[in-house]
């Protein structure tokens, strides 16, 4: 529509402010920024976001990955091109300049904000605990949500003894600096995302823990303890969600965590099977429905009995995976007692009275009757079941699983109403089975 002087109108410009501020808050912050060049009034509304959100690798030239650069967590730091200038600390120094702008021009009347920030554990971190400190500290931000990372990869090859000392050593500053210089910080901490680094003892973890009163979501990346002297005993009032992924850790007892509501356990330390230990318990969890344990690495340990981790929880989804490769579908996994003859078993007797959905990810059905009698075992343990899916992965050319014969997974329809029938026993179910083939390309 054209106004009488022939100008257009400009209709976005005249929505509410608050209707503005809820269409920056579904974009990146760096556009949220770019629009204030539109009017002054523009420029004025990233004051009033209710969330902002940092990141270190928005502020990297396209060009640069982190992953090149190597910190050796005694405070030197290298780029594996050995350039003299650190792009990594640029992209920091520009967050910083950025976050304590964004922060300084909060109008004083606007409601206290979450920050949710990522940053590595290098450089100028502290000058970014210290901000989110203060600002914490004067009200201007309600909640934190951090993540914090490192250079290190335990993936290089044949670095694995220098990274290990590497993460030991970030581990080591991340307590005595970070955490222990920013009091305020994590004691807003809402949300924790912690990734390759080594802390010293369990206590740390419950240290880290008893100052965050107000943490709802855990995730730890490649991470862990040293020492492996005794399990990682977990008690948190506020907890919901807690992921641990590729983690060392003597084992892990969840003994007291009345919300928690999910819980993701990916890949344990087989020093765990060594020591004849079980890599996971639980005490008080009582709203815990929904529980992913996978572990693709260990074929050949003792078997994981899920009667007991089972036993003590409410758990409604289920989700298992232990044949497959790729991590971002979690499900379950039962350890096989040899590598080519792979033995299913749940304790007869066993009953499960909450368990509604079941996933079973990286079925490959090798014509023997293990795996099926596992499942048929399973899911008349699981009385009130009401979904199993069924799921192939892509075989995988490294895995010992490869002295078993090439994987088979049912495609035609009689070939799945073949599984449905062997799984059943013949017999009419309650619950729906979805026999879900993958349809992944080479190298998967």
């Amino acid at each position: 529509m054209m106004m009488e002087n022939d100008e257009p109108r400009d209709f976005l410009s005249e929505l509410p402010t608050d209707v503005l501020v809820s269409i920056l808050e579904n974009v990146d912050l760096l556009d949220a920024v770019r629009a204030g060049i539109l009017s002054r009034r523009w420029r004025r509304l990233t004051s009033q976001l209710p969330r902002l959100v940092l990141r270190m690798e928005d502020f990297l030239p396209t060009d640069v990955d982190e992953h090149r650069y190597y910190d050796d967590g005694g405070g030197g730091v290298r780029s594996d091109d050995g350039r003299p200038r650190d792009a990594l600390s640029d992209a920091s120094d520009a967050m910083l300049q950025a976050a304590a702008a964004l922060l300084a021009s909060r109008l004083a009347e606007a409601p206290a904000c979450t920050v949710a920030m990522r940053f590595l554990l290098r450089h100028n971190y502290m000058s970014l605990g210290r901000l989110l400190d203060g600002v914490v500290a004067g009200g201007k931000v309600r909640a934190v949500e951090l993540s914090v990372s490192t250079t290190c990869s335990l993936y290089e090859s044949g670095k694995a003894p220098e990274t290990y000392r590497a993460m030991a050593g970030l581990g080591r500053r991340f307590m005595t600096t970070l955490f222990d210089g920013c009091p305020a910080a994590f004691g807003g901490l809402t949300r924790l995302a912690l990734e390759d680094m080594y802390l010293r003892r369990p206590d740390d973890l419950s240290d880290i823990l008893s100052t965050c009163t107000k943490l709802e979501v855990l995730s730890l990346l490649v991470s862990g303890v040293s020492s492996r002297k005794q399990p990682w005993t977990v008690r948190h009032a506020q907890l919901t969600d807690v992921s641990i992924s590729f983690c060392s850790f003597y084992g892990v007892d969840l003994a007291w965590l009345p919300k928690l509501e999910r819980f993701s356990y990916k890949q344990w330390d087989d020093f765990i099977d060594k020591q004849r230990r079980e890599p996971l318990s639980f005490g008080h969890v009582p709203r815990l429905k929904t529980l992913i344990l996978s572990n693709t690495l260990l074929l050949g340990h003792r078997a994981l009995r899920l009667s007991q981790i089972l036993a003590n929880t409410a758990v409604s989804d289920l989700r298992l995976n232990f044949r497959g490769q790729d991590l971002d579908d979690v499900e379950e996994r039962f350890l096989p007692t040899k590598k080519t003859n792979v033995l299913w078993e749940v304790p007869a007797g066993f009953k499960h009275y909450t368990l509604a959905r079941l996933t079973i990810l990286g079925f490959y059905d090798t014509g023997s009757e293990g795996i099926v009698h596992f499942l048929r075992s399973l899911v008349q343990a699981a009385v009130h079941l009401e979904e199993m899916h069924v799921r192939e992965k892509a075989h995988c050319d490294e895995c010992d699983v490869t002295e078993i014969g090439p994987p088979s997974f049912p495609r035609t329809d009689q070939d799945k109403d073949a599984l449905r029938e062997r799984i059943s026993g013949g017999r009419s179910t309650a619950f729906k089975i979805y026999i879900q083939p993958c349809t992944l390309s080479n190298g998967h």
